[in-house]
């Protein structure tokens, strides 16, 4: 938007201004809208404490882009360029800092959160493979158990037919 106020400021006539009045206006209304929902999404107190920042940054940047854009409507060119050099640019570039600082903060929490995720995806993987390990051991042990089980069943079976056999026979 700030493209757009320089742009605005120096064009000629009227209705060439009057066409850049309005994607200025967009802008400035998505700006706020992003920023009321980025607002009301807020839960850490420094997160809060860099957004208030921006916000007391952004609020003498937003009067004195208006002020641009009253002097550029009223046809005040040198006078809106001036605003723009001695104000506006520093006041862009502190808002810029302000909002630097949240962008770097909002990536190293959101590093931080998806190492943490990484962190549980790997804890979480390590703990279904050993359940799946454990579960193939038991299963297997369970199998064996099962088997030695059966053969001693079966062993049994056999010693008590044959100790049948041998008790009714004829000798």
């Amino acid at each position: 938007s700030y493209i757009l106020l320089t742009d605005h400021v120096e064009a000629d006539g009227k209705a060439e201004k009057a066409e850049l009045d309005r994607p200025i206006n967009s802008a400035n209304a998505e700006t706020d809208d992003v920023m009321s929902k980025y607002e009301k999404q807020i839960d850490d107190p420094k997160d809060r404490r860099l957004f208030e920042t921006i916000k007391s940054a952004r609020t003498p940047y937003t009067a004195c882009y208006r002020g641009v854009l009253r002097l550029s409507r009223e046809g005040k060119r040198t006078e809106a360029l001036n605003l723009i050099r001695t104000r506006l640019i520093p006041l862009r570039d502190a808002l810029h800092k302000a909002a630097e600082a949240e962008v770097v903060w909002n990536k190293a929490d959101a590093d931080d959160a998806a190492n943490a995720i990484v962190a549980a995806v790997n804890w979480t993987s390590t703990g279904i493979l050993i359940c799946v390990v454990l579960s193939v051991g038991v299963a297997g042990i369970a199998s064996d158990i099962r088997t030695r089980l059966r053969a001693e069943r079966k062993l049994r079976e056999g010693e008590e037919r044959f100790r049948a056999v041998f008790e009714h026979a004829p000798f």
